[in-house]
């Protein structure tokens, strides 16, 4: 039944996929030769994948534009809800990585539809006067704020000249550890999520790239301990913003020897981490990048919900999955295949 329905959903979607807006190919990534009818066929059922998790999405979005990573149930049928619910303090979190992978498709600007630009609007309204988001003294107000602030940077919905930007980004320099890293909720150990998401705004906002050691102390936090998460945000922020071809290669080596499988225990599983690895895995040798994306588009392939309420969606079965609950597993599951739709199908 599973895989029946799963065919019908390629079969409906295939003809949207030339449809989609075509932005400008990945920077840095040459485009490859031109698509033959498998490749085309097998981009069509990886979009058909997609679209599926975009469609679960929307369905469980709040009216004022938010997605709650508790309470998204209640859009879910009498008698026939979803399970995976997370903590009431990630919906900024969660909203913001939904935005993130609406950018995936292309859907920046004026390509934004409007269940998107609601999710925009909802962010921008938990912005405090301090250029924090979220609200304050909440535990997760330093990774909400880096994660939004990145999101709303990017889809171009920050006023640049007035004082959203420095406000938020002096409170983020502020909020930095001596090391240059930022501390992760309930604890003085350093947060990776955070870290790599905090860069990457400040980055795009041209305050600054990484500071010197700080890709180094990423790296060792965590080589030593599955799944490597400090690894690939420092990966991304290597391949992306620091151009450090070294650290990006010693990076992506050590996280091909755990590529993404459905047999891997909760505890070795980060989704989050396999979107940050994805992206930077790109860049790297053409052997090890086609095992890692093609293990990831199989392991997700696999592991999607097709069932009732659940059809669409990823279970949180990851580290971060009790935490963000459905919402994050299936908006980090859709960044990482959208990269590698981007690359080995839409922008050939």
């Amino acid at each position: 039944m599973r895989a029946a329905l799963a065919l019908v959903i390629a079969g409906c979607l295939a003809a949207q996929v030339q449809e989609a807006p075509q932005p400008a190919p990945v920077p840095g990534v040459a485009p490859g030769p031109a698509p033959t009818p498998k490749d085309e066929v097998a981009g069509a059922k990886l979009k058909a994948v997609i679209d599926a998790g975009h469609a679960w999405l929307k369905k469980h979005q709040d009216a004022d534009g938010r997605w709650s990573a508790s309470a998204f149930v209640v859009h879910d049928p009498k008698g026939a809800p979803c399970t995976g619910a997370g903590r009431p303090d990630q919906d900024v979190f969660v909203t913001a990585l939904v935005v993130v992978s609406c950018h995936g498709l292309g859907q920046i600007g004026t390509q934004a539809p409007e269940y998107q630009q609601r999710a925009i609007a909802w962010l921008r309204a938990q912005r405090q006067e301090n250029g924090t988001i979220g609200q304050p003294g909440e535990r997760m107000l330093a990774r909400n704020t880096a994660t939004s602030s990145d999101a709303l940077s990017s889809a171009g919905s920050y006023d640049n000249t007035g004082r959203e930007l420095p406000a938020t980004t002096e409170w983020l320099l502020d909020n930095r550890t001596a090391d240059g890293l930022w501390r992760a909720p309930d604890s003085d150990a350093p947060d990776w999520v955070t870290t790599t998401m905090a860069l990457c705004y400040l980055a795009e906002v041209g305050h600054e790239k990484a500071g010197d050691g700080v890709l180094g102390r990423l790296f060792q936090l965590g080589e030593k301990e599955l799944p490597h998460g400090p690894v690939a945000g420092a990966a991304f922020l290597a391949a992306w913003y620091v151009r450090d071809a070294d650290m990006r290669a010693r990076c992506c080596d050590l996280l091909a020897r755990t590529p993404p499988a459905t047999a891997l225990p909760r505890e070795q599983r980060d989704y989050f981490a396999w979107y940050c690895t994805t992206q930077a895995m790109q860049f790297h040798d053409k052997e090890t990048w086609d095992k890692w994306w093609r293990a990831l588009v199989a392991t997700a392939t696999t592991l999607q919900r097709q069932d009732g309420s659940f059809a669409g969606s990823w279970d949180p079965d990851d580290v971060r999955g009790r935490e963000g609950g459905r919402v994050y597993a299936t908006a980090a599951m859709l960044l990482a295949l959208e990269v590698a739709w981007r690359k080995e199908y839409r922008d050939k």
